[in-house]
């Protein structure tokens, strides 16, 4: 098979980063890959077909009764085709398939906890623990430019994992964040989704993807500063940048895996240790900045002031 290139310059493209089918649906849904058109479209479709599959069988339903001895008949076989019309129209719609899907996640998410421990270590990759995710930027490279807006580029991220509440840094021009969210992480929850988007009047534009698993973040012992590929959404071959993030722990997690994840990635666990004394030395430098002066930022300066 000939490799893929991009569409513009002709160089050959590497694969990895992009969101998988893998992701599913409802991943996709909750960075906001469906809004605008295309999810005014579905809705359009799946009102249609209720309606249609409705009458269908109003109009088929009737008729039988009709045929059958007229009317009393005939109501009952309206009435009748209808409730038909309506059940084909949970199921070919998909509203069946995600009442499904939210009750097992409620039945997962009681029996889960129930399940010991180093059972869900080994079923799932990891237990319960907390993720601090440090969007840092997204950058790109000189063949990459033409795939994103080169004016009024509102640019956010929009984070997601698992059950919690999707997250969005704020709005940067320059591509730069630097902004740390919290996840929940349950044993089941195998990826963390991110969506660079371009804030629009109407629908957010999704400029590009990338998923990373979580056992991926786990083994490579929370990776410092880390660039993953963001790839267009439908078009996994194509390019538009590199996203830098950083992983951290919390308290919760695990002290032993936690030893042993240090054992196999001294690496990483020293460029953090760095990091965290680069913040330090920032605010200590911070604080240290004489103090500014003006009528209207005197409550301001008492901050940064040394002393009593």
């Amino acid at each position: 098979m000939a490799p893929k290139r991009h569409p513009i310059t002709g160089k050959v493209i590497g694969g990895g980063g992009a969101v998988s089918s893998r992701a599913g649906d409802k991943a996709l849904k909750k960075l906001g890959v469906e809004g605008g058109s295309d999810d005014l479209a579905a809705w359009f479709f799946k009102v249609m077909s209720y309606v249609g599959l409705c009458a269908l069988g109003f109009v088929l339903g009737a008729t039988a009764g009709w045929m059958a001895g007229q009317g009393l008949m005939t109501i009952l076989g309206a009435f009748v085709g209808v409730v038909v019309g309506l059940v084909l129209a949970i199921f070919c719609t998909g509203d069946f398939g995600a009442a499904m899907d939210a009750g097992d996640d409620k039945v997962r998410n009681v029996t889960e906890p129930l399940i010991p421990s180093f059972a869900r270590e080994v079923a799932f990759g990891h237990d319960y623990f907390s993720l601090l995710v440090t969007v840092h930027n997204v950058r790109t490279a000189a063949d990459d430019l033409t795939t994103l807006k080169v004016s009024g580029f509102d640019a956010f991220v929009v984070v997601s994992c698992g059950d919690n509440p999707v997250k969005a840094t704020c709005i940067s021009e320059d591509c730069d964040f630097e902004e740390t969210f919290k996840f929940r992480v349950r044993p089941r929850d195998q990826q963390i989704d991110f969506a660079l988007k371009d804030q629009e009047v109407l629908s957010d534009d999704v400029v590009g993807m990338c998923s990373i698993s979580i056992n991926d973040v786990l083994n490579k012992g929370f990776p410092v500063q880390k660039s993953y590929p963001l790839h267009k959404h439908n078009y996994h071959h194509l390019k538009v940048g590199n996203l830098t993030v950083s992983f951290d722990w919390t308290e919760d997690f695990p002290k032993d895996r936690l030893a042993d994840l240090q054992r196999k990635n001294p690496s990483e666990f020293a460029r953090r240790t760095k990091a965290r004394q680069q913040v330090l030395e920032s605010q200590r430098d911070l604080k240290s900045q004489a103090y500014a002066y003006g009528t209207f930022v005197d409550s301001q300066s008492r901050i940064f002031k040394q002393g009593p």
